[in-house]
């Protein structure tokens, strides 16, 4: 997802920055780029109009509010991770400019940090 994309989503949220990504004012966005994001979000499968999102829209926004609410943040190797709680985490991961959000389960820190890793640096 690109950084546009998760601007516009986040507009549903509060709008507020997202620890770890670039400050929004800094995109300049105007209503008609907003509007295609929203186009491409609707082709996508994330919007089901331009007011309402689709199952796979609202897992999505779920898991941006989430990391948005997290008690503090990691970050390794250019991915950052927002910790829920001592068993719940979101991992904000970045690649070639596509974000994506992830639910992961940190009972065992560790481990999960390093499997994370393995599984980026194969994708």
């Amino acid at each position: 997802m690109l950084l546009e994309q998760i601007f516009v989503l986040n507009r549903a949220l509060d709008g507020k920055d997202i620890y770890a990504l670039p400050e929004f004012g800094s995109l300049k966005m105007t209503e008609l780029s907003i509007s295609l994001q929203k186009d491409y979000l609707i082709e996508t499968g994330i919007l089901e109009s331009y007011t309402k999102f689709t199952s796979e829209g609202v897992k999505i926004t779920k898991l941006i509010s989430d990391y948005k609410n997290a008690k503090r943040y990691l970050s390794i190797f250019g991915d950052t991770l927002g910790i829920i709680d001592d068993k719940k985490g979101v991992m904000l991961c970045c690649k070639n400019n596509n974000y994506e959000f992830v639910h992961i389960d940190i009972t065992n820190l560790e481990d999960t940090l390093m499997e994370g890793i393995e599984q980026w640096a194969e994708d």
